[in-house]
């Protein structure tokens, strides 16, 4: 029994998400599938990244000033069936919050979050459940030669071994690809790497050709190169660790 059949979308919280959610889509040639949109005090803009989506979110009330300044915040999975998952989290000792119901008044999409504890600290890990009508669709068309694929989500860890059992242990029955990296169905892969401090670190995304997936080259963002991926540099995007990598390398 599965508690995860996908990664279905990343969150990047900001406090200016309808500047950094278009600096993404020119970046990465992400198509919109949801403008950005206030709901009270949240506000988010959902892009489509090929295997999952980007949700660029600001989790407060806007600010006269933003920094502009973004992070990645949160890992959002699609359960099969988010009753069953429930019953699997708790035969399996996994903590989690109650499930929370989320109506935007005014819109038909509808949607229950389920929090779930102790994986990544200062981060959200949740499950996401759509009313099968509401639910956003990806645009399966291969990713075309101008739109990026999220290929891997990489998260910095203290302690590598205790982070790949939580891991395993919420991913199960999906195995280990390599040591510390999980690909659940057909969305992007999570790798746990060793660092100093437990945070998602970085995004992967793979193009047809960098030269194919740089709408950002041609809106002048800059892209530099390092080993075998191309960086957007951190400031074009609030601070964030974006890689592209062609198709080929």
């Amino acid at each position: 029994m599965h508690v995860v059949r996908r990664i279905h979308r990343v969150v990047i919280e900001t406090d200016d998400p309808s500047a950094i959610g278009a600096a993404l889509s020119r970046a990465l040639g992400l198509r919109v599938v949801e403008p950005f949109r206030m709901y009270g005090t949240f506000a988010s803009m959902l892009l489509d990244a090929g295997t999952a989506f980007v949700e660029v979110a600001r989790l407060g009330p806007p600010v006269e000033r933003p920094t502009g300044r973004a992070r990645l915040f949160g890992i959002a999975f699609e359960p099969p069936s988010l009753d069953e998952a429930i019953r699997e989290l708790d035969a399996r000792g996994i903590a989690h919050g109650a499930p929370a119901h989320h109506p935007h008044a005014g819109e038909l999409r509808r949607w229950t979050n389920v929090l779930i504890d102790d994986m990544v600290p200062g981060a959200l890990i949740f499950l996401c459940d759509y009313a099968p009508a509401s639910a956003p669709r990806l645009l399966d068309d291969g990713g075309g030669r101008d739109r990026a694929r999220l290929d891997e989500i990489v998260i910095h860890v203290r302690d590598i071994e205790r982070a790949a059992a939580r891991w395993q242990r919420l991913l199960a029955p999906t195995e280990q690809r390599l040591p510390g990296e999980w690909r659940a169905g057909n969305g992007p892969s999570l790798r746990v790497i060793a660092g100093e401090s437990d945070s998602i670190a970085s995004l992967t995304f793979v193009a047809a050709s960098t030269t194919g997936a740089s709408a950002g080259r041609r809106e002048r963002t800059p892209v530099t190169d390092a080993a075998r991926d191309l960086i957007v540099p951190p400031a074009a995007l609030g601070g964030l660790e974006i890689r592209v990598r062609t198709a080929h390398s």
